[in-house]
């Protein structure tokens, strides 16, 4: 089965399903955030791949939904949309910005293991949206620490970053407690 999905770019673009005895293949097409494409994502019951594009680093995102591009913060926010465990393949990728989306992606990937390591697997949405928390916190506190002349590096990173997911952890606790008493 195949199937096609509009998607948002700047200009007409689209989106597909591709399915099989094997599961089911998607690929975005050049999209920004939209309303179409996640909702048939999710009625793909064996969704195994998404190729979804990320053009932009997030210092860009304004022109990146102009141009009507996903930019890692972006594509984190609809990826929390997502009911499925696919793996995630990135492309559409600007000559030049490769390597700075890459490490952004590898920051998102060390957070999400720290964080599996600490809380456990308790669903991939609240698991991104902690992760979002912590590396929201960490750019927040970053600049504070460079003017300060609290040091730079890797100590002062994972300094941060241990901070970050404290704090995090605490905000959890706290919330399932509220949860768990109603």
């Amino acid at each position: 089965n195949f199937y096609a999905v509009d998607v948002m770019h700047s200009v007409p673009s689209l989106g597909f399903t591709v399915q099989n005895s094997g599961g089911v293949f998607a690929v975005s097409g050049d999209t920004k955030s939209n309303e179409t494409l996640w909702p048939v994502l999710n009625a793909c019951d064996d969704l195994k791949v998404l190729v979804i594009e990320v053009s932009f680093p997030d210092e860009m995102e304004n022109l990146a939904s102009e141009a009507g591009h996903y930019c890692p913060r972006t594509l984190t926010r609809d990826l929390e949309r997502l009911r499925h465990d696919p793996q995630i393949w990135l492309t559409g990728m600007k000559p030049g910005e490769e390597s700075r989306i890459e490490a952004l992606g590898k920051d998102i990937e060390e957070v999400l293991q720290s964080l599996v390591g600490s809380v456990g697997q308790i669903g991939e949405a609240r698991l991104l949206a902690m992760a979002a928390l912590i590396l929201a916190d960490r750019a927040q506190d970053s600049p504070k620490s460079a003017a300060n002349g609290s040091g730079d590096g890797a100590a002062a990173s994972e300094d941060a970053a241990a901070d970050a997911l404290e704090r995090a952890a605490d905000r959890i606790l706290e919330l399932a407690s509220k949860l768990s008493s109603n």
